[in-house]
């Protein structure tokens, strides 16, 4: 398994849960995807299909989830996920922070 902080390794974006090589949107879970926010980046490490629709099953995808939205309140002051991603990241060294917040939620949900 692939995780969020492997994606985000691969690429990072703001404003869109992934895209192309070309900058355009795409689906997250598309093979023409390569970079992703950190919510696209989480769908698509936990097999998300719809994300309006979230098994509760899915007990990888809501430890990581409780685990990020831990790690940005205290390190952001919101758990908002879209709000850290797109509007706290520095454009240009938000990947290392994505990466970096990605890493230390993994390890708090345990599955790293």
């Amino acid at each position: 398994m692939k995780l969020p902080s492997e994606y985000l390794e691969q690429g990072w974006c703001q404003g869109k849960s992934s895209v192309d090589v070309h900058g355009s949107r795409c689906d997250f879970d598309h093979s023409n995807a390569v970079a992703w926010c950190h919510t696209g980046a989480m769908y698509r490490a936990f097999d998300v299909v719809n994300p309006l629709d979230i098994s509760p099953n899915n007990n990888q995808y809501w430890a990581y989830r409780n685990a990020i939205e831990v790690v940005m309140h205290e390190r952001y002051g919101t758990h908002l996920i879209l709000q850290v991603n797109d509007g706290i990241y520095d454009p240009e060294s938000g990947q290392a922070q994505a990466v970096a917040d990605a890493r230390e939620a993994e390890r708090k949900a345990g599955l790293r």
